[in-house]
């Protein structure tokens, strides 16, 4: 596998800026050194489009997509981890991400979507988990996984007073704000036990609303 940057297009004012920077990040031929300085780094590349891969590796592990769900591409790139054992970066961005388009299947937030994003976390800390000889990547691995939790109690906050079920769920969840490789998690896992989570679901979903690039 290959991975490479991108860059983002908004459609509306034109102005493009740059994706992930790999630049400080030192290639490997030991996978789990160089996952753990993307998650150190805040990179967590999911999407499919933003690589090469060879097809017959998805093949033979079985890797597909989960289909009829929102953040599939978490799950699959947990799988890939899981199973690759070399990759190498590339640092040229050679997709472009158009941003504010009518046609997106990002956009706001609904009770579904949250719902969906919450299964693809527990698959994926199911399949982390049934690592068993790798201690290591598995923590990383949860890392990653506890900013996607971070991702989902923002996008979720709307809707905490009208679902207790979904709020319920998500904060059975919250151990994984114990691992915190990947950047503020652990920041944030102080305001969970200071203030709770109402708190941290509002502070979280104000960041999201007027600083992160994209939402679902």
């Amino acid at each position: 596998m290959v991975l490479f940057s991108y860059q983002y297009l908004d459609n509306d004012s034109s102005v493009i800026t740059k994706g992930y920077d790999y630049s400080n990040i030192k290639q490997s031929s030991n996978k789990i050194h160089l996952i753990e300085q993307l998650i150190t780094s805040g990179i967590f590349p999911t999407s499919p489009c933003y690589r090469i891969i060879n097809r017959a590796f998805l093949i033979n592990n079985n890797i597909f997509f989960k289909e009829e769900t929102i953040g599939e591409d978490i799950l699959w790139f947990i799988k890939i981890l899981k199973h690759i054992t070399n990759f190498t970066l590339f640092n040229n961005a050679c997709y472009i991400y158009r941003k504010n388009i009518s046609t997106s299947v990002t956009g706001n937030s609904n009770i579904k979507k949250c719902f969906n994003h919450l299964q693809i976390i527990i698959d994926s800390c199911n399949e982390i988990l049934s690592l068993t000889t790798n201690s290591r990547l598995k923590e990383t691995l949860l890392s990653a996984i506890s900013y996607q939790l971070c991702i989902l109690i923002a996008n979720a906050h709307p809707f905490i007073n009208q679902n207790a079920e979904l709020k319920r769920q998500i904060k059975e969840l919250t151990w994984l704000l114990n691992y915190h490789k990947f950047p503020k998690i652990k920041y944030i896992s102080y305001i969970y036990k200071l203030l709770g989570y109402n708190i941290l679901s509002s502070i979280l979903h104000f960041y999201l609303r007027h600083h992160a690039k994209s939402i679902y």
